[in-house]
């Protein structure tokens, strides 16, 4: 996992390459964009943007991708974020590749998402993104990059 500050987001490039600058200019001009998905490189780069209601941790909230790396950053509003080696936590619900995700439960390290700030999950990374109290709301973006796409 990586957790930084916007800032410092282009000295992350050799981790794709080929995409990191697109995905980089998406995200500047993300503040103006409307909720959706928007295709950055096909189907192998691809953005959510999405205002919603955080929620108090679950605890089978914690999920792991095989297939792509997560970028979260928040564009209003604050959230905590989870993370957790994926080693020793327990599965609630096996992966699945129509949903793109496996449920786990256990502990991990609480971590603050805000605007200025981003956090890249590589796949069979633990994570419960979207955690605080019910009545705040974020604008959200997760961009999904293949893991095919890394160098």
């Amino acid at each position: 996992m990586i957790f930084d500050q916007m800032k410092n987001f282009a000295k992350y490039a050799p981790l794709a390459p080929a995409v990191w600058g697109k995905v980089e200019t998406f995200i500047a001009g993300a503040g103006a964009l409307p909720d959706g998905r928007y295709e950055i490189a096909g189907s192998e780069v691809f953005a959510t943007i999405d205002t919603h209601h955080i929620a108090p941790l679950n605890p089978d909230r914690l999920e792991y991708h095989r297939d792509y790396v997560d970028i979260q950053l928040l564009l209003e509003g604050e959230e905590d974020f989870i993370y957790a080696p994926i080693d020793g936590l327990a599965v609630t619900r096996e992966y699945r590749p129509d949903a793109g995700l496996c449920r786990l439960e256990g502990p991990g390290l609480a971590l603050k998402l805000v605007p200025g700030n981003f956090a890249v999950l590589f796949p069979e990374e633990g994570h419960a993104p979207g955690v605080g109290p019910e009545t705040m709301s974020v604008k959200k973006v997760v961009i999904k990059i293949a893991a095919s796409c890394l160098a």
